[in-house]
């Protein structure tokens, strides 16, 4: 969970559009869980105040997540990866 703070944060304070749909005090529910389909892969998804953020890893000794957090089915995506603690964004779009 503390990974999907951290996101919604990151997102906030590098993208000041986003920054007005996030709430800093809104909660995300465990919304289901999986593996994409892969055999060696763990996936969690979040759900809460419009966003959906999923967190999955290839379950090996260095754990990279991969993030990916959706405003209202692709109003804005956001794809990003943390590393030993460390956010690093992939893509951001915003649909007009």
């Amino acid at each position: 969970m503390d990974i999907v703070k951290s996101a919604m944060s990151f997102i906030g304070q590098h993208h000041p559009e986003a920054a007005a749909l996030i709430n800093s005090g809104a909660s995300y529910a465990q919304a289901g869980s999986g593996g994409k389909g892969k055999l060696g892969y763990s996936a969690v998804t979040y759900t809460g105040n419009g966003w959906t953020i999923k967190i999955g890893h290839a379950v090996t000794a260095e754990i990279i997540y991969e993030i990916s957090a959706d405003y209202q089915n692709g109003k804005i995506t956001w794809t990003g990866q943390s590393k030993d603690g460390t956010l690093t964004e992939q893509s951001y779009n915003q649909s007009k």
